[in-house]
């Protein structure tokens, strides 16, 4: 780490520890968003249920990217992620060169159902550090049904990267909902026997009044026996487990850490509802209308981090999100109330 990055994320974990809200310290991780494309139909996925023509496909663009850019110089690291599938996208090859230039940890969120030999060299060939895949089943049958790719498709396009560069660290990230909730301890043993060091667990935003109930925190008691008996195979296994809470909150601390850009400029402080519609959420502004590093101390930041610390009113975006608050309810982000005639049902 470079003396510059590690003097940054020191000043910014004094400037934490006091509670102040406007920050001298720049952002220590970045989101960015590559593209919003996605041919893939994962029922869990809020694009079933949110207006499209509020969000037409696109990508990135190189002179989006020069903006983001000077960022790396201090940041940690960079993620590439959002509501679309990374590898379809030409730009990623450049944000992950450019961030492993400037010498951020870099990691990226995919379905890995487009991981070919040919994005597999690509990405071996940018020495990402962490390839996180969605798996929400421990058997192809059930990976067919939620992510539309068998696990031993997906298994065998992510040793196409692994045996490309070993260093390679490998993850998954499982949505978890009352129909796969009894398959989590056999996800992570899925991930134990095939050299995956990480599982990252969140429990399902339930966009579709057709999918009310289905959250597993509708039935904590049963979540927080397969959660522990998830845990303890993670811990006989050498597997890394992030579990989430089955009830109460939990502190946020994106807003003191890290700046999301999504796929056309659009910043915000954090990943959450990182699409348009009437979900309450952080914006901050706009690429190439706004400065980054003025955004990052902008009023709705610094609101933001005053809700971790818990002042500010209540009805600011981070007092409901579900990824603070553990309750069915937080967690019901309805986007078709009005209309669900084309929501699936679970």
């Amino acid at each position: 780490m470079s003396d510059v990055r590690r003097a940054n994320a020191e000043r910014l974990r004094q400037e934490r520890a006091r509670g102040e809200t406007v920050l001298s310290a720049r952002p220590v991780e970045l989101q960015i968003e590559p593209t919003n494309r996605c041919h893939r139909a994962c029922p869990t996925c809020a694009r079933h249920f949110y207006d499209r023509a509020a969000n037409t496909p696109g990508d990135l663009t190189p002179a989006l990217l020069e903006l983001i850019a000077p960022l790396f110089d201090t940041a940690q690291q960079v993620l590439l992620g959002g509501y679309g599938e990374p590898l379809l996208a030409a730009i990623t090859e450049d944000i992950l060169g450019q961030a492993n230039a400037a010498g951020c940890r870099t990691a990226m969120i995919t379905g890995a159902g487009d991981l070919d030999d040919e994005k597999a060299a690509m990405l071996a060939g940018v020495a990402l550090d962490e390839i996180v895949v969605s798996v929400d089943s421990a058997d192809d049958a059930g990976m067919r049904r939620w992510r539309g790719i068998t696990l031993t498709t997906l298994l065998a396009n992510l040793e196409k990267l692994r045996s490309r560069r070993p260093e390679t660290r490998a993850a998954f990230n499982v949505t978890v909902h009352v129909s796969n909730l009894d398959e989590l301890p056999d996800i992570v043993r899925v991930a134990a026997k095939h050299g995956v060091e990480r599982v990252a667990v969140f429990h399902q935003k339930i966009y579709s009044v057709t999918q009310r109930g289905s959250s597993v925190l509708s039935i904590p008691e049963h979540a927080a026996r397969r959660f522990a008996e998830a845990d303890e195979v993670a811990a006989e296994a050498g597997v890394e487990i992030d579990l989430p809470p089955t009830a109460g909150t939990r502190p946020c601390e994106q807003p003191y850490r890290m700046l999301v850009f999504r796929h056309d400029g659009l910043v915000q402080g954090c990943c959450s509802a990182l699409f348009e519609s009437h979900i309450p959420r952080v914006v901050l502004g706009r690429l190439g209308e706004d400065d980054p590093l003025a955004l990052w101390n902008s009023p709705a930041m610094v609101a933001a981090r005053a809700a971790t610390l818990g002042c500010g009113p209540n009805d600011f975006a981070c007092h409901s999100c579900p990824f603070r608050v553990f309750t069915a309810e937080a967690h019901e982000r309805f986007l078709d109330v009005e209309n669900n005639d084309d929501a699936s049902t679970l």
